[in-house]
């Protein structure tokens, strides 16, 4: 039996896909601008995953691990491979609530770690914001914001994760 050829796409159409594909572009910047603010926030020991997720339970506290997951759109794997290194370093802790659900909240190390890593937060954000100009910036961060919650309902309207 003869073997059917196979239609290979152009180079211009990967190449113009490529150059177009929404995912590519964002994990590409996002991958940018996470070296940036790791490189900033090295000195305090942290990577930018960490930084948020501290942050997040400063604004959030003795919040359900399911709905830190969703604030942070994390899969419950992802989310529990990241406390452990916090949760071992003494700037988290969990417990049970009385409906036996796992709750997450910041120690009094994690606030105190979260306060010495402001001002390279912060720096890292003016280095970010000047390398891609303060106008940019203005205009893209609503727009970053309204994409985000568009997708999530999108996401949550089909069923998506």
């Amino acid at each position: 039996m003869a073997e059917q050829a196979v239609s290979l796409p152009t180079h211009d159409d990967v190449h113009n896909t490529l150059s177009n594909c929404a995912t590519f572009s964002l994990r590409k910047a996002s991958r940018l601008t996470t070296q940036m603010f790791d490189e900033a926030l090295a000195p305090c020991g942290l990577r930018s995953t960490q930084l948020i997720i501290l942050a997040t339970l400063f604004l959030n506290e003795n919040i359900r691990l399911s709905e830190l997951a969703r604030q942070l759109v994390l899969s419950p794997s992802t989310l529990s491979r990241n406390l452990k290194p916090l949760m071992r370093d003494g700037l988290v802790e969990t417990d049970l609530d009385q409906a036996r659900q796992r709750k997450v909240s910041l120690t009094n190390d994690g606030a105190e770690l979260l306060r010495k890593s402001l001002p390279h937060w912060k720096a890292a954000q003016m280095k970010f914001v000047l390398s891609i100009g303060a106008p940019i910036w203005k205009d893209l961060s609503p727009l970053l914001r309204h994409s985000i919650e568009n997708i999530q309902i999108e996401n949550n309207d089909t069923g998506a994760a």
